[in-house]
């Protein structure tokens, strides 16, 4: 009941190509390009040929939503299933007009051939034209609803378990001026384990933008409000990073294979935000000596804490760090600061 209610990927196949049919909405992270990549390299088929549906409820069954970062890993592994039950059917038709074993055909390039025999080959459109004769479109559902059975019967004990990991590690190069507390961020190093890169460039992509966004949680986006009015109602004083602002963003893509990822593939979503703020606060640490513990890491924070540390080595200064007189220096210091998040 689970799978029906909640992740049916209906996949039709016709003459004139197949469609996918899912509620996972596409916002701009690429879904419907994996969708169509999950259907078209099971079929052995080019990606023009798949039609993606993500927006007609009379047609796809509920999604749970483009969030948790779960598209990729959930919608991808019910869209693969469904094109393995159409791969099925292509198999026996090919099985029927050759009269060699199903088990032994491989789907690439719009033909299935024969492995054991390579000079047998069947076109696409002709093993689907055997398949379709007597039933019509070739209709096949795919199901991912939940991780496997994990941890204890006892309260509780699934919380917070996932069927996969992903884990990244980051270092950051900022400057920061001990007279002010502005900090200027150089340059980011991210490595990020996505499993298998469906998409290459979408997950670079990704995660830059990822990294643009944990810059501005790090260092400048707050949402205030004052006896329920918002103070920072627009993109005035909500302050993002604007493209002269970002760094350079070098991205390292860890393929790994995750044995229960669509073909080995894992998030790209979320997981890329997690280490920017701490590696910016372990590199204001490392150019100033102040550990902050509170976002955004604004000047004024920086600043406050920078002189609160400087009055505590006024009054004990056998336990306060050398580099806290940094701050009696003009000059702004450059420091890196590193982190790893799993």
């Amino acid at each position: 009941r689970e799978c029906r209610e909640r992740q049916l990927r209906p996949v039709a196949v016709r003459r004139d190509g197949g469609t996918v049919h899912s509620l996972a909405a596409e916002i701009g992270q690429g879904s419907d390009t994996m969708l169509a990549q999950c259907v078209a390299e099971p079929l052995g088929v080019p990606l023009h040929r798949i039609r993606i549906f993500t927006s007609d409820s009379d047609t796809a069954p509920i999604d749970l939503g483009s969030y948790s970062s779960r598209v990729t890993f959930m919608a991808g592994n019910a869209a693969l299933r469904a094109a393995q039950e159409i791969r099925k059917d292509l198999v026996a038709a090919a099985s029927v007009l050759t009269g060699y074993p199903a088990e032994g055909f491989v789907l690439a390039d719009e033909k299935l051939v024969y492995a054991p025999k390579p000079e047998i080959v069947v076109t696409f459109m002709d093993a689907l034209q055997e398949a379709i004769k007597d039933r019509g479109a070739l209709i096949a559902r795919g199901c991912y609803a939940s991780a496997p059975p994990m941890g204890g019967k006892h309260k509780g004990a699934a919380a917070g378990l996932s069927p996969s990991y992903t884990f990244q590690a980051y270092v950051a190069r900022v400057s920061v001026d001990p007279e002010t507390g502005f900090v200027k961020v150089k340059k980011m190093w991210a490595a990020h384990d996505c499993g298998r890169a469906l998409n290459p460039l979408a997950v670079v992509g990704q995660i830059q933008g990822c990294v643009h966004m944990g810059l501005g949680q790090a260092l400048t986006e707050d949402f205030r409000y004052n006896r329920g009015n918002i103070l920072d109602a627009n993109l005035l004083d909500y302050r993002t990073l604007t493209s002269k602002q970002m760094p350079p963003v070098e991205v390292f893509m860890i393929e790994t294979n995750d044995p229960e990822g669509p073909f080995g593939a894992k998030e790209a979503g979320e997981g890329p935000i997690l280490p920017v703020a701490p590696a910016i606060a372990n590199a204001i640490h490392d150019a100033v000596g102040v550990r902050l513990k509170e976002l955004p890491m604004t000047p004024d924070r920086i600043l406050s804490a920078i002189l609160d540390t400087k009055q505590g080595r006024d009054a004990n200064p056998d336990t306060t760090s050398r580099r806290s007189a940094g701050t009696s220096s003009p000059r702004p210091m450059t420091k890196v600061g590193a982190v790893s998040q799993p």
